[in-house]
């Protein structure tokens, strides 16, 4: 007896129920699947774009704001401090490095950032082609700007005023590609860098008096952020108050920031989970249905097959082969699914945001075949017991 060919036959003749409990189960395996991926892979990328900094000096304002659009590149400014004020601060004992941030314009979406090499040396930036350049109006890009806009060394852009408008146009001002960095996985991939000063250029409308551009001393001169990373641990307790005394000045912590952001994501996260995991509950319940109906209908052949010679463990091997074969199509079905959401996900989120996240097949994967297995068989226990039960004589009487 071919248990296999007999089970997908039975399967066959049940098509409407078989497809139900397919798709129940497979709903559930692909929400639980693209839960992983994506929180998975969005703490990565947080922990890649974060790379150790300690503190972020920014205007009065969320402190949440000021990293997601100092560190992350994803909110807009608070606004802008005096360089005066974060040159003090950069000369404290207690900071390590600091390194300036100017931010308010951007090339088709992607932002151009006014700072110095060190940010490219914190982000272990490496050049693909050209060279770094600290003249003025030189810019070097990301590896996702480059390909996204086909740019190459020598090519000028020409950014546009604030961080999503794309109309307001420097025209008069265009910026010289000095070098292409490579894919380095972090922030920096989706950046377009160049010197403060030049930044600064950009926006300085009185250029044309002389005698005015000569009184612009650091006093009057200002950045959007101010990155930090601790000489002591000491700091940690007093830098941020020392800060936060000043007038104008924010500090926001990313570690603490970081963990209040991945709490509110975990909400939704565990929402998603419990939705999860009472899909998987209608599985268990559906395939219980589905077999005990079906041991119902088919007691009379299960009766006869016993009575022609069947064990009693083969009936049993019959209903668990069926289960099995469902709740394995309903995990590579779960899994196609699965990967087509995410890259629809993958697709909103660099176009939206310039997001890029790297999603591929990963062996836990095969885990999720063995739990939709297990679910399958859960469901299909109570059957299983009561075919091995059927009372053959009683059942062949009642049917004659």
């Amino acid at each position: 007896m071919n248990i296999i060919k007999i089970s997908f036959s039975n399967l066959r003749f049940r098509k409407l129920n078989s497809i139900f409990n397919i798709i129940v189960l497979s709903l559930a395996i692909a929400l639980i699947t693209t839960i992983f991926h994506i929180s998975s892979q969005i703490e990565k990328k947080l922990n890649n774009d974060l790379q150790g900094i300690d503190l972020v000096v920014g205007a009065k304002g969320s402190p949440m704001q000021i990293i997601l659009s100092a560190i992350f590149h994803l909110d807009v400014p608070t606004g802008n401090i005096s360089l005066d004020e974060a040159n003090k601060i950069s000369q404290s004992s207690l900071v390590k490095l600091s390194i300036p941030i100017a931010l308010g314009d951007n090339y088709k979406g992607f932002r151009i950032v006014g700072t110095n090499e060190n940010y490219i040396k914190h982000y272990q930036g490496e050049l693909e082609t050209g060279n770094f350049s600290s003249e003025e109006m030189n810019v070097v890009i990301g590896n996702e700007v480059a390909k996204t806009n086909k740019l190459k060394v020598g090519d000028e852009i020409i950014g546009s005023h604030g961080i999503q408008d794309y109309d307001d146009l420097h025209s008069n001002k265009p910026y010289k590609i000095s070098g292409i960095l490579r894919k380095s996985n972090n922030v920096i991939d989706k950046l377009i860098i160049t010197t403060v000063e030049s930044v600064w250029h950009v926006h300085n409308h009185d250029e044309d008096h002389e005698e005015d551009s000569e009184k612009h001393h650091d006093e009057s001169k200002e950045i959007t952020n101010l990155l930090i990373i601790y000489k002591t641990p000491l700091a940690a307790i007093y830098l941020p108050r020392e800060v936060n005394k000043l007038n104008n000045l924010q500090s926001a912590i990313p570690s603490f920031e970081m963990a209040r952001l991945v709490n509110i994501f975990g909400i939704g996260i565990e929402s998603a989970k419990a939705f999860a995991i009472i899909l998987i509950v209608i599985a268990i319940m559906s395939f219980f249905v589905t077999l005990f109906n079906s041991l119902n209908e088919r007691s009379y052949d299960i009766a006869l097959m016993r009575s022609l010679g069947a064990k009693k463990i083969t009936i049993v091997k019959l209903l668990l082969t069926e289960s099995l074969i469902l709740g394995f199509l309903s995990a590579i079905f779960g899994i196609i699914l699965s990967h087509l959401s995410i890259l629809t996900i993958q697709s909103y989120l660099y176009q939206n945001k310039h997001i890029s996240l790297n999603f591929s097949l990963e062996f836990w994967e095969l885990y999720i075949v063995l739990v939709s297995l297990i679910v399958s068989l859960l469901g299909s226990i109570i059957p299983a017991i009561m075919a091995y039960k059927v009372n053959v004589s009683n059942t062949l009487s009642k049917n004659k």
